[in-house]
């Protein structure tokens, strides 16, 4: 239960990625296996930290590692996530004949850049957290 946002966040990743029509099958592999393989990495990075540092009373090493951690694979995640949005906005507004269409769809930046800052936001409060 501890990473289910992460699990969703991925899930939902993979998902946009892997109906996307824009993207050839192959490049579709390769993202979802590093995404895959950051979770991963994610993961096992934070338990390591947790058994080297976690103890009663939490010590500040502890925060300080895990609050570093989180902010470092922090662009692993989001920045090819922004590389792959903008790819798809772009060949998706060329693509579009109608200027009706094309003014929508570049008006549907504006949420969906606010959701992926809102994740990000998540993402390093939730999982990064120092108090």
């Amino acid at each position: 239960m501890e990473y289910m946002f992460l699990y969703l966040m991925v899930g939902a990743i993979l998902a946009f990625v892997i109906q996307s029509k824009m993207i050839n099958r192959w490049i579709k592999g390769l993202i979802s296996t590093y995404y895959l393989v950051i979770t991963f990495v994610f993961i096992n990075g934070r338990r390591n930290i947790e058994e080297q540092y976690y103890a009663v009373p939490v010590p500040d090493e502890y925060w300080d590692r895990n609050s570093g951690w989180v902010y470092f694979i922090d662009g692993f995640f989001f920045w090819p996530l922004i590389a792959i949005l903008l790819f798809s906005y772009v060949k998706w507004i060329l693509n579009s004949k109608d200027t009706f269409k094309r003014v929508w769809i570049i008006i549907s930046i504006l949420p969906v850049g606010g959701i992926l800052l809102f994740c990000a936001f998540l993402f390093g409060f939730g999982y990064g957290y120092r108090p």
